[in-house]
């Protein structure tokens, strides 16, 4: 427009989400693929039940797997369920998710190679300032995400999952997963008194690592 024969520039207000898409166009930080899906998920040691619609898992689920893969992060800390499972459920609750922790007992088995393997029961062969329990992340009461079962992957070999996706039900009845073998899950009630002295001890830790997971993905 003109003022007085004067061009004039027409003012823009900037508002809150002006500013979000100025910062995100020059952020090299990275955001989403919603059309994330893996074909052999096998290939990576992850198990997905056959007992969910894959069409109806939210592909974020599957993508923050594969972060957490390529952070190093579930081989560093895949047998550390405690701190593998609060760090999972910040993250996805930074995203959005309605995401908890439960304690379970997680039972594994292959019948086609005579496998089976049961995490957080019970154990005589607990080390020193380990706690014989085992804790995961359930999503909107619907999919359960286990992200610690590397002790499996060590004792039953190369195609044993040391992650697991599942549903969470009630029912305790085994879910498929393939060449990844059959799982199920049970809700261990009242909570373990040791998870809280040890979410305690690594405060600090799971948000430095939250930190160092922003500072390359996009909330």
């Amino acid at each position: 427009m003109s003022k007085g024969g004067i061009a004039v520039a027409k003012k823009h207000k900037v508002g809150a989400y002006d500013d979000y898409v100025a910062m995100n166009k020059t952020s090299e930080r990275i955001g989403w693929n919603l059309r994330f899906q893996y074909t052999y998920p096998e290939d990576v040691s992850l198990g997905i039940s056959q007992d969910l619609d894959r069409s109806e898992i939210p592909p974020q689920l599957l993508e923050i797997h594969w972060r957490f893969l390529n952070l190093g992060w579930i081989a560093d800390h895949g047998r550390e369920c405690i701190f593998m499972s609060h760090l999972l459920r910040r993250i996805l609750r930074l995203h959005g998710f309605n995401a908890f922790t439960k304690q379970v007992v997680t039972y594994w088995d292959n019948p086609a190679r005579g496998r089976k393997h049961i995490v957080g029961g019970p154990s005589a062969n607990v080390a020193e300032y380990d706690i014989d329990c085992h804790v995961v992340v359930v999503v909107d009461d619907k999919f359960v995400l286990d992200f610690s079962l590397s002790q499996i992957k060590f004792y039953h070999g190369a195609i044993a999952p040391n992650c697991i996706i599942g549903e969470w039900a009630d029912n305790h009845e085994y879910q498929d997963c393939g060449i990844s073998g059959n799982v199920t899950w049970r809700e261990v009630k009242p909570l373990h008194p040791m998870i809280r002295h040890q979410r305690l001890e690594f405060r600090d830790e799971v948000m430095e690592k939250t930190r160092e997971y922003f500072r390359k993905y996009q909330f």
